[in-house]
C-alpha cells in the first residue's frame, strides 16, 4: 500500500514563495503558472463590474491572489470572489475563512480540467451559492447555483458571451473578445 501525503494550508503557507499560484483540493497540491493575457483581461474587466456591484449592493469584491480557506486541506485562490453583506464575516485581515457569495474561475490551459471538475465539487461541498466558469477564448460561460452535496442543482450556459447571475440580482457580465 502506498502512503499518500496530504498537504495542509498551514504547511503550504510556510513554504517559501516562488510566485506560482498554489491551491489545495483534498490535500492535493495544484500549482499553476501565470495566466495568459486574455485570461487577465477578462479578470480585470469582470473585477470592475463586481466592484461596481459591491458599491451599489454592499459587500466586497476581490481579484486573485486571495486565499479562500475552506479547511486545512481545501484552500484555493480563485480568479474573482464577491461577498454579499451577509457573508462579510468570513473576511479576515489575512484571508477568507469560508464561502463567498460568488466565486469565478476563468479557464486557462493549466486549469481547464480542474475548474469544472474538482473545484466545482469542492465549491458545492462548501456551499458556495454561485460559481461561474468562463472560457476567455470561446467567450462561453457557465453559472452554477444551488449547491447540494458535491454538485450544483442548477446550471445556465452562455454561448453568446453574456453571463447573468442566478443568485445576485442585476449582475451580468459580457466576456470581451480575445485580442491576441
Amino acid at each position: 500500500m502506498v502512503a499518500r501525503t496530504i498537504l495542509t494550508y498551514d504547511g503550504m503557507e510556510a513554504a517559501p514563495s516562488d510566485g506560482l499560484r498554489r491551491e489545495l483540493l483534498g490535500g492535493d497540491l495544484y500549482v499553476s503558472p501565470a495566466p495568459s493575457l486574455n485570461h487577465q483581461r477578462v479578470v480585470g474587466k469582470l473585477f470592475v463590474v463586481l466592484d461596481a456591484y459591491a458599491e451599489r449592493h454592499g459587500g466586497e469584491a476581490f481579484a486573485s491572489p486571495v486565499d479562500v480557506v475552506f479547511s486545512q486541506v481545501d484552500a484555493v485562490q480563485p480568479d474573482l470572489v464577491y461577498f454579499a453583506p451577509d457573508r462579510l464575516s468570513v473576511l479576515t485581515k489575512k484571508n477568507v475563512q469560508g464561502p463567498p457569495s460568488l466565486l469565478v474561475e476563468v479557464l486557462s490551459p493549466a486549469t481547464s480540467d480542474v475548474d469544472p471538475g474538482r473545484k466545482l465539487e469542492t465549491y458545492a461541498t462548501y456551499g458556495v451559492p454561485e460559481y461561474w466558469i468562463i472560457d476567455p477564448e470561446t467567450r462561453s460561460a457557465v453559472a452554477h447555483a444551488e449547491p447540494s452535496g458535491n454538485r450544483y442543482l442548477r446550471a445556465a450556459n452562455s454561448t453568446d458571451g453574456t453571463i447573468t447571475a442566478m443568485t445576485l440580482p442585476e449582475l451580468s457580465f459580457t466576456v470581451p473578445k480575445p485580442r491576441i
